[in-house]
């Protein structure tokens, strides 16, 4: 029987990147940046293709703020400053990594301080080398465009990144080199929280994010399957009461394609939502 392994990413009350793998032999918990006592926060997680890990989390210890990357290499972690810009940067940091071992990482950037301009940024590394994009920018004063960011790769490696522009509005970035083309908006009421997923088999993107409406929180999916986002009986409301807090709900796509999603509700409790078919249809959910 093949050896399966589950991996996890979490941080600790000390604000501490830690990184645990699942075995027969129970958890491996590892420091990934011992010297950081505190700052490291909103952190991300990729395998790549020979199950190695990848990390990318924001240091707000530094100044400015700083995104950092870890990966694990000959039995131990090496950490990388990113420089993407003179401002703070880092938060509601997102990663990928694709089949041939490229990094792509999407952050939001903070001008705010010196005005009203924010963006959404994008780094890639091949080989040793990073490079850096501003994707996006926003003048709101919400300062909201590039927060929330999830990143994802299509089947042909291809990056898209689902986030918040002026007005809170959830949109999608795709990368048609050798330029990023934002979609419409994804919904048009002021939101957060977005996951992001790209079914490889049929580049169809999936995404989900908690909507405002009237000072509650629903729990919203929508798609794109190659002509755009909200087309008939789009987005599907998947529950009504969803927690107000940030950072708790998860998108992912299963053997079949179909969306599933970890939340809370605005009572504290984690649930489970599952699709039984990639359209992710109303009809289709199941909540658990």
């Amino acid at each position: 029987m093949a050896r399966k392994n589950k991996y996890l990413l979490f941080l600790t009350a000390l604000i501490l990147v830690i990184y645990s793998s699942l075995s027969f032999a129970g958890w491996y918990i590892q420091y990934v940046n011992p010297n950081g006592s505190s700052g490291n926060d909103y952190c991300s997680l990729a395998l790549d293709s020979n199950d190695i890990p990848h990390i990318a989390f924001y240091d707000s210890s530094s100044a400015p703020a700083r995104p950092k990357y870890a990966v694990y290499k000959n039995n131990q972690w090496v950490v990388d400053t990113l420089n993407p810009s003179s401002y703070d940067a880092g938060k509601y940091i997102s990663i990928a990594v694709d089949i041939s071992g490229s990094v792509h990482i999407s952050y939001y950037i903070d001008n705010s301080s010196l005005g009203s301009t924010t963006y959404l940024g994008y780094a890639k590394k091949t080989q040793q080398s990073w490079s850096y994009t501003s994707v996006s920018s926003g003048t709101s004063n919400g300062n909201e465009t590039g927060r929330y960011t999830s990143i994802d790769l299509d089947g042909n490696e291809k990056p898209s990144i689902m986030y918040l522009h002026n007005g809170w509005r959830p949109v999608c970035a795709s990368y048609f080199p050798p330029s990023w083309i934002n979609s419409a908006d994804i919904d048009t009421s002021s939101s957060e929280d977005t996951s992001f997923a790209i079914d490889k088999k049929t580049n169809v993107k999936h995404g989900v994010y908690k909507k405002d409406v009237s000072g509650a929180k629903k729990l919203m999916y929508n798609r794109d399957a190659g002509n755009g986002w909200n087309k008939t009986g789009y987005p599907v409301t998947i529950d009504d009461a969803a927690n107000s807090s940030e950072y708790n709900d998860c998108l992912a796509l299963d053997s079949f394609g179909n969306p599933r999603i970890i939340y809370v509700d605005n009572s504290g409790k984690l649930k489970y939502a599952v699709s039984f078919s990639s359209t992710g249809a109303s009809s289709s959910w199941l909540i658990l």
